[in-house]
């Protein structure tokens, strides 16, 4: 299989920020909630203000 052969010849580095981005792609998913309810009041006080 060529992707576990690109697997096996991964640096330590190279583990180590997969690793990371797989744990802040958890840590967002886990919030996503807060996350999202935060820029939809974000945009609506830029964008959906009153007009004068």
């Amino acid at each position: 299989m060529k992707l576990r052969e690109k697997a096996k010849n991964l640096t330590t580095n190279e583990r180590l920020l997969l690793g990371m981005v797989l744990v802040a792609i958890i840590l967002v998913a886990m919030r996503w909630n807060t996350i999202s309810e935060e820029v939809v009041e974000s945009f609506s006080r830029l964008f959906g203000g009153s007009s004068n």
